[in-house]
């Protein structure tokens, strides 16, 4: 059903992403969150497909199972400011 995870912000507002593939080569990809606190926060990410941009495969939006993971967590560069960040991610947890 999904994948959640804590993650410490930076408050950089960077996009919060992760990707898997499905058994037809579909490469899933759910839409995430904006990092937008500093911080500990617990967050999820939905893994049936609907939330999600899709390529590949067969294409058809539709989750088949099983699923094989391509990245655990992406961060799509969304701030103008340069400097250092810092961020953090543990205890990865599946929900079914």
């Amino acid at each position: 059903k999904a994948i959640g995870m804590w993650i410490y912000g930076d408050n950089s507002k960077n996009l919060l992403r992760l990707r898997f593939a499905d058994a037809t080569g579909q490469t899933f990809q759910p839409s995430g969150t904006a990092m937008a606190w500093k911080g500990w926060r617990y967050v999820e990410f939905v893994l049936d497909g609907a939330e999600s941009g899709h390529w590949g495969g067969a294409n058809d939006g539709v989750v088949h199972y099983p699923i094989r993971w391509d990245s655990l967590l992406l961060i799509d560069g969304m701030r103008i400011e340069k400097g250092p960040l810092e961020m953090a991610v543990t205890a990865p947890m599946l929900i079914w």
